[in-house]
């Protein structure tokens, strides 16, 4: 997906629902990442059991196997991604972050716009990053079954 498609989904889906008084809570952020922990689990036991083998031209084996690579690294940056992101979001939602606001005014209090913004930002990164894992899933599986499809045909 385009960068600037990312940013705009990201900001639209952080924005609008913190107008509309809508905050992501805990129990919906744990819940997306373990919906993208699943995905990213099925995305790289596809990559990981990917046969190689079975495409013969060299120049095509290169670039499969580098973008295949490219797709791998970029699963494992966009999880731990969330990660870092999720467990952020846990210390607003429980208010560690939250208690420094006596100290420092310019943190977000659970009252503001602010507060549900972060949290919906969360909800954000995650739920896209978990569309980008369904769509590459999706595009893999493509893959091997026209792989397997064009073997298939030469060995008739």
């Amino acid at each position: 997906m385009n960068s600037c498609v990312i940013i705009l989904l990201v900001a639209f889906f952080t924005i609008v629902p913190s107008l509309l008084g809508i905050e992501a809570t805990e129990r919906l952020l744990s819940t997306l990442l373990t919906v993208a922990s699943i995905f990213l689990s099925i995305g790289l036991s596809l990559i990981v059991g990917f046969d190689f083998d079975k495409i013969k031209n060299a120049t095509v084996h290169k670039r499969i196997k580098k973008n295949i690579n490219g797709i791998k690294v970029r699963f494992i940056c966009l999880f731990i991604i969330d990660v870092i992101i999720y467990l952020f979001s846990l210390q607003i939602v429980d208010g560690n972050l939250l208690s420094l606001t006596s100290r420092y005014p310019a943190l977000p209090n659970p009252e503001s716009m602010l507060y549900s913004m972060l949290t919906n930002f969360a909800m954000s990164v995650i739920l896209i990053s978990t569309v980008y894992f369904m769509i590459n899933f999706n595009e893999i599986q493509r893959l091997k079954d026209d792989i397997n499809e064009q073997a298939r045909a030469a060995n008739r």
